[in-house]
């Protein structure tokens, strides 16, 4: 099971705020999350899955990674309502292929991916979760054409409503 580690290091403070793994064909998944070991992981399961992988630190360098090099998806694991505010940002963005970047949140409890989805995110996955889970969730959000992914953004915020 995946799990948000525990263990910090002064190591994990020096780390570079974007690092690149993976096929580096430009195309691929940014993982954005401020837990080094979290995003690692994540990186490294989604490196197995066959995707290029870029890791970011913040949720600015997030956004500009998008908005640098076409991306294939988006997963934010950031404590607390970082992540929410990241799909927001990402779905207001003035560029439509950014705004369409299809987004998979990895959130501490269900509340909180609940407001993911509602925010703009295609998916959302709550802590703790097995590796087949996260790369099922993004396969699924990947097969969903752009116009199915807003319908169900539509659908996740009129449900919010009631």
């Amino acid at each position: 099971m995946l799990r948000r580690s525990k263990n910090k290091t002064k190591d994990n403070a020096a780390e570079p705020q974007a690092e690149a793994s993976g096929s580096g064909s430009g195309s691929g998944v940014v993982v954005a999350g401020d837990d080094a070991d979290a995003r690692e992981l994540l990186a490294r399961v989604m490196a197995r899955a066959g995707h290029g992988v870029e890791q970011v630190d913040a949720p600015a360098a997030a956004f500009d990674a998008l908005t640098a090099t076409p991306r294939l998806a988006l997963l934010a694991l950031f404590h607390g309502d970082r992540a929410v505010m990241l799909a927001q940002d990402v779905r207001a963005a003035a560029d439509p292929g950014v705004a369409a970047v299809p987004i998979v949140v990895v959130a501490d409890d269900d509340p909180t991916a609940q407001a993911a989805t509602v925010a703009g995110a295609d998916g959302a996955l709550t802590r703790p979760f097995h590796a087949d889970e996260l790369t099922g969730e993004l396969d699924a959000v990947l097969a969903r054409s752009p116009e199915e992914r807003a319908a169900s953004r539509d659908v996740a915020a009129l449900r919010a409503e009631d």
